[in-house]
């Protein structure tokens, strides 16, 4: 990595644009782990993934594989998917429900809260100290309306520091439940993408390219959903700051007065759920919930981005002699710079539809 990049890191960050190297540096990667992913609140599960003790959920911290699970008795846990005996992972399974997990190497078993509670041949290990070998924990876990975070810092800023503005688009959707509580039982959609991890947080808030990515969905579903990326849109792009970002709709939703134009339909055809939102809000402000409607702020749409090392990129942005690599206005696509610039422009929506409130 160039020496002047490495100590001067305003060089990377312009306004409106972004150095390549920022997509494919070993070194800016290690210190993205180090202060970003092991230092910070990171987006887990949600609780209604373990709705019965003993069920478990694979998920991850970065790259490290983490299980989130409620035990025996109830309580959730996060516990690092990782034998302390030599570091293999003491469980394979995406999900299930179990009360203890063993080791396929060496056959130490754990009980789902972490303990340990035996390993093999244990006659080789007399008078070790059980109570000390047990699976390491999460160090700091939290649960906001349901939504479980994570973070490898002993200590920090809370939960709610941490959120900031960002708590008011987890309250939202959680207001379009009539009980203020939701449930994840549809599944969730899979992909795969062969990029640096900042990519997909990247696309998730870039407004600017659905007309033309997704547009045979959209015809096809006959969905309403071109106008909040059209020209004349007025749904706009928001950073609450903290890597907290969001599409915010609600104005165009506001603008066509209709509950549940988000979602695709009209209160007379869900007249059970209408019914129950008035009688938990009152009529006007269940009225203007089922207006807005809801989403998740991009920080924890992802359930478990996975951390790719910058590596995996180097087929797709060219080794940096051929110039870095810069992010074109569209937002997802690489392209290659003049090796003199390294700069590119940021994507997203056009000029002037940023950081509006609302």
């Amino acid at each position: 990595m160039d020496v002047a990049l490495e100590s001067d890191w305003d060089r990377l960050i312009q306004p409106g644009m972004v150095h390549g190297s920022l997509y494919f540096e070993d070194a800016i990667f290690r210190e993205e782990l180090e202060k970003i992913w092991f230092r910070t609140w990171v987006y887990i599960g949600h609780e209604s993934e373990v709705s019965q003790n003993n069920d478990f959920v694979a998920k991850s911290i970065g790259p490290m594989p983490v299980l989130l699970v409620r035990d025996s008795k109830g309580e959730i846990q996060l516990l690092l998917n990782r034998c302390p005996h030599r570091g293999n992972a003491v469980c394979v399974q995406e999900r299930g429900n179990r009360p203890r997990f063993t080791c396929p190497y060496h056959s130490w078993t754990f009980a789902n809260d972490g303990r340990l509670i035996n390993y093999a041949f244990p006659e080789g290990y007399e008078g070790t100290d059980k109570s000390k070998l047990g699976l390491s924990k999460v160090s700091r876990m939290a649960n906001y309306r349901g939504f479980i975070f994570g973070s490898m810092a002993a200590e920090g800023p809370s939960l709610e520091e941490h959120l900031g503005g960002a708590r008011r688009v987890l309250d939202q959707l959680c207001d379009n439940s009539p009980t203020g509580e939701i449930e994840i039982t549809a599944g969730f959609l899979h992909h795969k993408t062969r990029a640096n991890w900042k990519f997909i947080y990247e696309n998730e808030c870039d407004g600017y390219h659905p007309a033309f990515v997704h547009s045979s969905i959209f015809q096809v579903a006959d969905s309403r959903i071109t106008d909040l990326y059209g020209a004349d849109a007025v749904a706009v792009t928001r950073s609450f700051g903290k890597g907290h970002t969001e599409v915010d709709p609600r104005p165009e939703f506001r603008a066509r007065d209709m509950p549940m134009s988000w979602f695709g339909t009209s209160a007379d055809r869900l007249p059970d759920y209408v019914r129950q939102m008035n009688e938990a809000y009152g009529e006007d402000r269940a009225r203007q919930i089922m207006i807005d409607g809801g989403d998740l702020p991009q920080s924890v749409h992802r359930r478990d981005s996975a951390v790719h090392h910058p590596a995996d990129l180097r087929s797709r942005v060219g080794p940096a002699r051929d110039g870095p690599a810069v992010q074109g206005r569209a937002g997802h696509q690489p392209q290659t710079a003049p090796a003199d610039h390294g700069i590119g422009r940021a994507g997203g929506l056009p000029a002037g539809r940023r950081h509006r409130d609302v």
